[in-house]
């Protein structure tokens, strides 16, 4: 089959879409007055962050009719224990060829990328299967270490993925730095501004029909300390977070916990352009990642290489 390759950048047609534009409808589920809680409780086992990289590598044609994406990502996770912080285990490296009409694609020198074929029209849904790939890997790496560390506090970095047909683990804390979703109304949403470093707001439920999750969830929002704090916005700092916990009361004391780690990782402006959201060891671990995805423009020159024969 014959292959095209878009002269476009990939980095300049990818776009998330507003996933979460809409506002959702949750509710408080903590006792007490809507206010401020503060509570940081210490968390005795070791502290588990799993994340994932991604990259497009290329658009293409199929026989000029097809489209296709050629996706790579990398999974992860990091520990922190007594010893320090280091990987749980080796990386997941995977290369997928998306498309209508796909096929096993190797590349001069390497590297070789596994079909999925996805009848779809637009690359935004090739793209969407390609990222679903990412995510369940990512929940089967934090399935697996939750399993060998039970006594471990698991982070995802990003919403949780919640897989259908598949029984629940051991509770695991989902961390979200942008938003997209409003889950507090106006009157309830003022108690953002109110938070200040090592706060949270009371533990709120999300319904399943919000995010077609097979149950509802439990969440909460609690602000990172930055230094200097006068130069930055008022939503610096403050993140999201989320928990498959069953019972409200578990929930609870994971957000005491998230309280008490999440601000002691919080990394700071002239380390991180993304801080303090970017916790210290998960860009760490992303840096990592991305290594290990290897050089885009080497990949690229590689393609060229391929389709020009």
């Amino acid at each position: 089959m014959r292959l095209r390759v878009e002269a476009w950048e990939p980095d300049y047609g990818v776009h998330e879409g507003p996933e979460e534009a809409t506002a959702v409808p949750a509710e408080p589920a903590e006792p007490g007055p809507w206010a401020p809680r503060a509570g940081a409780q210490p968390h005795p086992g070791p502290w588990i962050f799993v994340d994932g990289v991604e990259r497009v590598d290329a658009f293409v044609w199929v026989e000029d009719r097809f489209p296709g994406v050629l996706f790579s990502y990398a999974v992860g996770a990091v520990v922190r224990g007594e010893e320090g912080i280091r990987l749980a285990e080796p990386a997941l490296v995977q290369r997928v060829f998306v498309s209508p009409a796909a096929f096993p694609l190797e590349l001069p020198g390497g590297p070789a990328y596994r079909p999925l074929e996805v009848p779809a029209a637009s690359r935004e849904e090739l793209l969407a299967a390609a990222r679903e790939l990412r995510r369940k890997a990512e929940w089967a790496l934090g399935q697996r270490l939750a399993e060998v560390h039970p006594d471990a506090l698991l982070f995802h970095d990003g919403p949780l993925f919640f897989p259908k047909e598949t029984a629940f683990g051991p509770p695991r804390l989902g961390y979200v730095k942008s938003f997209f979703r409003r889950y507090l109304d106006g009157e309830r949403a003022g108690i953002l501004a109110e938070l200040g470093p090592g706060e949270r707001t009371p533990v709120f439920r999300v319904p399943a029909a919000a995010r077609r999750t097979p149950r509802d969830f439990f969440s909460w929002y609690q602000r990172l300390p930055l230094e200097p704090s006068p130069p930055y916005a008022q939503s610096a700092g403050l993140v999201r977070v989320e928990t498959d916990a069953g019972e409200l009361e578990e929930a609870r004391t994971l957000a005491a916990h998230a309280l008490f780690v999440l601000t002691r990782l919080a990394s700071s402006p002239y380390r991180d352009p993304r801080a303090p959201a970017n916790l210290l060891p998960v860009g760490g671990l992303e840096r990592e990642l991305r290594r290990r995805l290897g050089s885009r423009d080497l990949l690229r020159r590689r393609l060229f290489r391929l389709f020009a024969g």
